[in-house]
């Protein structure tokens, strides 16, 4: 998340991956680090990629939690401002 918080997006993206190669993907924190890699992809302008993760994390994760954040933030990906920090919506 350093880097995600320094806006280097690419490199938050290759380092949660490495994270989430170490941990069970259909687990909580495999959620939370995938939900992560879709973030960092938006954010670095790569919005199709993100909504793919989205979508399959929707469709087949196995935690109600990830699945219903996935979905909002899915939804945020269609904000017309060029800043996408504009465009998250805020999770309780």
């Amino acid at each position: 998340m350093f880097a995600y918080g320094k806006g280097m997006y690419p490199d938050s993206v290759k380092w949660q991956y490495a994270a989430l190669a170490e941990t069970d993907p259909d687990s909580r924190l495999g959620g939370d680090i995938q939900i992560q890699i879709a973030l960092g992809l938006y954010a670095s302008g790569k919005r199709d990629d993100a909504i793919e993760v989205y979508e399959n994390l929707i469709g087949f994760h196995p935690e109600g939690s990830v699945k219903k954040q996935a979905e909002a933030l899915k939804y945020s990906t269609y904000c017309i401002s060029p800043n996408p920090a504009d465009c998250l919506l805020v999770q309780d």
